[in-house]
């Protein structure tokens, strides 16, 4: 909902919720004018008063809804949409694996969670980052995160929480801590909440040489396609490594297991595995366990 339309909304049921209250304290008025008896004397004085609170009650009300009107209308700097953050820039995609200590994997969620919630929530350029571990070992992490450019990230790791994870750092974490160079290709996603139910995958996909242009006319299409169609995947990023452009990294979310098998059904899914099949030297499949995964929402990011 665009905020214009929240907006509509919300001056709607304003003004039906102030008629209810105004038709409350008419009621109130009627009661004490009939408790109120011309014998007792307080009539005279009883029904202006209450007329007066009926006026000051309805003034409040209408202050506290149009603040909350405005406010809701208005653009929230935290969850600016990360289509327009990304316009005309190129966005950084990162990966890290991360060695947790023997010990030491609440740590480390504990530390992680203060990144990522106080980032996403308070950097504007910060627009998604998500901690997940192997399910095999729980203590090899990985951390995926989203910047809308270079400025973003360097803001990033300049901010108190990124410095709090560093401090933190080796108490935490094995000398294991392997950066992925990448250079991003399609970043699409949705608002994500995880839940119980919630799916991540990641994987890798070396292409033969001589063969990357023709997967990428394959793929591009197919995770534009499934993002257009399929609201139960949530997040498709895809990147090459720098070094090797031929060397493909995904890491996706889905709503849950039943949205991954739909999309592993899809047309475009089976047309990109008839298609590529031939094309792919090696394919490899990371079990993994989303701990926490927080984005902005509404990215669409292509590269030229």
């Amino acid at each position: 909902m665009t905020p214009a339309e929240n907006k509509t909304l919300l001056e709607g049921r304003a003004t039906a919720y102030c008629s209810q209250q105004a038709a409350a304290a008419e009621a109130l008025i009627s009661i004490a004018s009939h408790a109120a008896t011309p014998a007792d004397g307080l009539q005279p004085f009883l029904i202006p008063l209450m007329n007066l609170l009926k006026k000051g009650l309805l003034a409040l009300l209408a202050g506290a809804i149009t603040m909350n009107i405005q406010a809701a209308s208005a653009p929230d700097a935290s969850h600016t949409s990360s289509a327009a953050l990304t316009t005309g820039t190129t966005p950084i995609f990162n990966i890290f694996e991360l060695g947790i200590q023997p010990g030491q994997s609440a740590g480390y969620d504990k530390v992680g969670r203060h990144n990522i919630t106080t980032s996403v929530g308070h950097e504007p350029g910060t627009l998604a980052m998500y901690s997940v571990k192997q399910k095999a070992n729980p203590n090899m992490a990985y951390m995926v995160e989203v910047y809308a450019d270079q400025p973003a990230y360097e803001a990033h790791r300049a901010s108190e929480p990124y410095k709090a994870f560093l401090k933190a750092s080796p108490t935490l974490l094995t000398d294991h801590k392997k950066p992925y160079r990448l250079t991003p290709q399609f970043l699409g996603d949705r608002r994500v909440k995880k839940t119980p139910a919630t799916r991540t995958n990641f994987v890798s996909v070396t292409v033969k040489p001589g063969q990357n242009d023709a997967f990428r006319a394959v793929v591009m299409p197919e995770m534009a396609q499934s993002m257009k169609v399929e609201p139960g995947v949530l997040a498709i990023y895809a990147a090459t490594a720098q070094d090797n452009p031929n060397q493909w990294y995904f890491f996706e979310v889905y709503a849950d297991e039943a949205a991954y098998q739909a999309h592993r059904q899809s047309p475009h899914f089976q047309d990109y595995l008839k298609r590529t099949g031939e094309l792919l030297q090696d394919k490899s499949f990371t079990d993994i366990t989303p701990t926490l995964l927080m984005n902005k929402g509404g990215l669409a990011f292509s590269a030229p």
